[in-house]
């Protein structure tokens, strides 16, 4: 295990209790932050940035821990203020690094989540960056399709949309509130239902797909 970190992250500098903490505070930062973009994944289809973060985060930490060992080598013969100073700048670079990685994700949703009942399909975001997967659909008969929606926003422009592979049957926009019907004319195949906004705050999502799934 050690061997595969080590290979991804590069090695610890152990001379130094200080940088040896950070790497490995660094490590579960990064394993804390894997699994919770794995869990919105899961939940809202964001694989992009799990796969952004999953290689991203080793590399620029590579670099960041390296310019840190260098500085720590630098700083060592300065005392405790040379420790002091170079614990606020390891503090600061890693703020800034993940600012960065959130900035620039692609696809984020926090405080998501989604249930199931009967056909009834309910989400709650605090706040969506990008798209979300509201749901799959099967459809096996051919024909015009129904799907009940209710929508509220908090803050920005959301749209609903319904997509078969790349092409886009059916869009709306949704926000600060709407209800209606997803109506649109399918043949036999999978469905995309999901969200798309630049950023949104407080959404709240029904969708009933319950004479679909019969």
């Amino acid at each position: 295990m050690q061997q595969i970190i080590e290979k991804l992250f590069g090695q610890p500098y152990k001379d130094s209790k200080l940088m040896l903490f950070s790497y490995w505070s660094g490590i579960l930062f990064y394993m804390i932050v894997l699994l919770l973009f794995i869990t919105q994944a899961v939940v809202g289809g964001q694989w992009l940035s799990v796969l952004a973060i999953a290689i991203g985060f080793p590399v620029l930490f590579r670099i960041v821990y390296s310019l840190n060992v260098s500085m720590m080598r630098k700083f060592t013969g300065f005392g405790k203020r040379g420790i002091f100073l170079l614990a606020g700048i390891v503090g600061g670079i890693t703020i800034i690094f993940v600012s960065v990685m959130l900035l620039f994700a692609d696809n984020l949703a926090i405080n998501a989540s989604k249930t199931e009942v009967n056909g009834h399909v309910m989400v709650s975001i605090g706040s969506l960056k990008g798209s979300y997967t509201v749901d799959h659909v099967k459809i096996t008969q051919e024909g015009v399709v129904g799907i009940p929606y209710r929508t509220s926003v908090g803050e920005g422009d959301l749209f609903l949309v319904v997509e078969q592979g790349d092409d886009v049957v059916w869009e709306d926009k949704v926000s600060p509130q709407a209800e209606g019907m997803i109506q649109f004319y399918a043949e036999e195949g999978r469905y995309l239902i999901r969200l798309d906004t630049e950023h949104a705050e407080d959404i709240n999502l029904e969708v009933i797909t319950e004479r679909l799934r019969k």
